[in-house]
């Protein structure tokens, strides 16, 4: 046998060896598939979004708008130096609380009270004068008195020595003596009598030094008050502008109060609100209104007379209650939301219920459906949330609406409302209730 039959034998039997390995391989194969467990195809199924909703309540609501304000006060002071001093003592500090009159500011009183003795002395001068001319008064009547009787006297020898002289009974030396002495008494009697009769405008002047020497002495006692600096009203102390040692002069200003039991918030409004505010006005209607986050009352008092420069509308001047005070500070600025007329029927939706400031969507049959609506403004609830304000002309009634912020909102999409929302819901119900404004159609 040669070498190449002996290869050709080889091969054959390595060929037949694999073919029946790899047979027995398909037919294990073909049992395991066989006996296998069948698969159901996948099935893709929709997701379920979880939301809340809510049955809203129609009724006539009070939309409310949010402006922009500074608070002030008709009662703010500047209290100043009404004399040249030395600051002695400070007793108030910036953002103090002060009753009426409390000391805030001493100044050096030494200089004043000099001048108040002197003041006083001068009264003391004047009283004294008027009571002398008192008894002058009657020592120069008596005088004018004994002058009459001795002139009277001495006329009467005049007369009878010229009956003498007409006898030549008599030197001519003698009467014409007696003659000189009866016109010099008649002299000293005409000055006295003159004297006498300017009695009343020498009392006059008199009376008006007293009088003035008093004025004297009371605008000295006020000086001297005036080196004391108190509040004038209750209220809070805005600004400090001195300390001990200043020397300050008369018109310096040395501190700022303000009454912070009469504060006020000036809020400019626009063109067309100013309208409606004016009527309310006009008709005696209360415009309500309140602050920021601790929801403190105000009230409309009044519009402002004239436009600002550079302004476009009116400015709105409401008043804030006592305790006001305690919480806001003079020239902060605030938030104020003016509650307006109510208008409706509305219902009231959480500000993430609106979509694309035009859109609610509803909850039918597991499944969102979008619906325009016509938003008639905004306010704030109870709690101090913000909620938007709906027509609700357009929503059906006891219809479900989503109140949860979901991005993949469309119409169609599957929900599953929680149980709580949806039982809060149907609690409120849908009906249309209060009052209809007296100017609705």
């Amino acid at each position: 046998m040669t070498l190449k039959t002996q290869l050709s034998r080889l091969l054959r039997a390595k060929n037949r060896r694999f073919a029946l390995v790899a047979f027995a391989g398909m037919l294990s194969a073909g049992g395991l598939m066989a006996t296998a467990p069948k698969h159901e195809p996948p099935v893709n199924r929709e997701k379920v979004w979880t939301v809340t909703a809510v049955t809203p309540k129609a009724e006539y609501l009070s939309p409310e708008l949010q402006l922009f304000g500074r608070i002030e006060t008709p009662r703010h002071t500047q209290l100043g130096a009404a004399l040249e001093s030395r600051v002695l003592a400070v007793h108030a500090s910036e953002g103090q609380s002060v009753e009426a009159g409390d000391l805030l500011v001493a100044l050096d009183d030494e200089e004043q009270s000099l001048q108040l003795r002197q003041r006083a002395a001068d009264l003391a001068e004047a009283r004294a004068a008027l009571a002398a001319l008192h008894t002058d008064f009657a020592s120069e009547r008596a005088i004018l008195e004994q002058q009459q009787t001795l002139l009277d006297l001495t006329r009467s020898r005049v007369e009878r020595l010229q009956t003498l002289h007409a006898r030549q009974l008599v030197a001519t030396e003698q009467l014409e003596s007696l003659q000189r002495e009866a016109a010099s008494q008649h002299i000293e009697y005409a000055r006295q009598q003159a004297l006498v009769a300017k009695q009343p405008q020498r009392l006059a002047t008199a009376q008006a030094r007293l009088e003035s020497a008093k004025a004297r002495e009371e605008d000295q006692h006020r000086s001297l008050q005036q080196a004391q600096i108190r509040a004038p009203f209750a209220g809070r102390i805005a600004r400090l502008q001195v300390a001990p040692g200043d020397r300050v002069r008369p018109g310096q200003t040395l501190l700022a109060l303000y009454d912070d039991r009469a504060l006020q918030l000036r809020v400019p409004v626009p063109g067309d609100l100013a309208g409606t505010l004016k009527r309310a006005l006009a008709a005696g209607e209360a415009v309500e209104a309140f602050i920021g986050e601790q929801q403190i009352p105000a009230r409309l008092l009044q519009l402002a007379s004239e436009v600002g420069h550079g302004s476009t509308g009116l400015e709105a001047i409401f008043t804030l209650p006592e305790s006001a005070g305690a919480s806001h500070e003079l020239g902060r600025a605030v938030d104020l939301f003016l509650r307006l007329p109510a208008t409706g029927p509305a219902v009231a939706l959480p500000l993430q219920s609106l979509y694309a400031q035009t859109r609610i969507y509803l909850v039918e049959n597991s499944r969102l459906r979008g619906l325009e609506v016509v938003t008639v403004g905004s306010r704030r609830n109870a709690l101090g949330e913000m909620e938007v304000l709906v027509d609700a002309s357009s929503i059906p009634a006891d219809s479900l609406v989503l109140t949860s912020d979901l991005p993949q909102a469309s119409s169609g999409l599957p929900v599953e409302v929680l149980q709580d929302a949806a039982i809060a819901g149907a609690e409120n119900g849908a009906r249309v209730t209060g009052t209809r404004p007296a100017n609705s159609a």
